[in-house]
């Protein structure tokens, strides 16, 4: 699946090392993983506030993505 970003003629999520992403915004970061995963991509939250921030993420790309609910009895 191609991202849209290129960096020598490759995909950029396959050059991306820790380090580089560390210093990009999460909300790149979100889209890159959204753009490259595809259906496959998840989002797992127990609706806490972490939780929420990647689903806030995640919904501001415009892109489809997937959420999964943990039930933590809380």
């Amino acid at each position: 699946m191609q991202t849209g970003y290129k960096a020598n003629g490759k995909d950029l999520i396959h050059q991306l090392d820790l380090e580089d992403l560390e210093r990009r915004p999460a909300e790149e970061v979100m889209r890159v993983a959204l753009e490259h995963f595809g259906r496959r991509a998840a989002i797992g939250t127990s609706f806490q506030y972490t939780g929420l921030v990647l689903v806030d993420l995640a919904s501001r790309t415009g892109r489809p993505f997937r959420v999964y609910t943990i039930d933590t009895q809380r």
